[in-house]
């Protein structure tokens, strides 16, 4: 009897230790999965505004090299479908998103360090530039750049809203043109419905 007490006291805290980190393997390994889905982003804006309200829960996509807020439907833009992958030579993850279904063709996200305008391209032109850390919120329904949701919306000449960062956090103000501030909501891409994913 006192020996099956002093192994169950001796035993026990490898039995708790052990089953911990089986906890945390399949938290971690949830999260991973779940970080390497392919999502949409949609816009939120914090502080709605009447030209605000036209652009909430839109669509970002992918048009000549830089991402913009879905101003047409049906839209002949590629939509951001993408998920966060290690980036090479780094210790952070990046951004990568579809530019063509057929062939699938991935490219980096990154933020332009001279315009801080958000665009797209292969490694060799992302690399310059500001490529990472891309993470989501706690609940891993927002994105995040750096650290924070330092995204804004600049109305371009043409009228377009493109998707700029505020890397200095000073509200972009060497930048032109309207601004809004905004958060994007990451949605879980289920499939193919004709030629876009939902």
């Amino acid at each position: 009897m006192a020996f099956a007490v002093l192994a169950f006291l001796a035993g026990g805290p490898a039995v708790l230790g052990l089953n911990e980190a089986i906890r945390q393997g399949v938290t971690k390994e949830r999260r991973e999965e779940h970080r390497a889905r392919r999502v949409n982003l949609l816009t939120h804006f914090p502080s709605p505004t009447e030209t605000s309200m036209t652009l909430e829960g839109k669509r970002i996509v992918l048009r000549n090299k830089k991402l913009y807020i879905e101003d047409k439907i049906p839209s002949s833009d590629h939509p951001f479908t993408g998920y966060f992958l290690d980036y090479p030579n780094t210790k952070y993850e990046g951004l990568v998103s579809s530019i063509t279904y057929d062939p699938p063709i991935m490219n980096w996200i990154y933020v332009d360090g001279d315009t801080f305008e958000v665009k797209y391209g292969p490694k060799i032109e992302a690399h310059p530039h500001y490529t990472g850390p891309f993470d989501c919120t706690r609940g891993e329904r927002r994105l995040i750049f750096g650290g924070w949701e330092g995204f804004s919306a600049v109305q371009e000449q043409d009228g377009a809203w493109a998707l700029y960062f505020d890397v200095l956090a000073d509200g972009l103000q060497k930048v032109p043109g309207d601004k809004l501030e905004l958060v994007l909501e990451r949605r879980e891409v289920r499939g193919l419905k004709g030629d876009l994913y939902i």
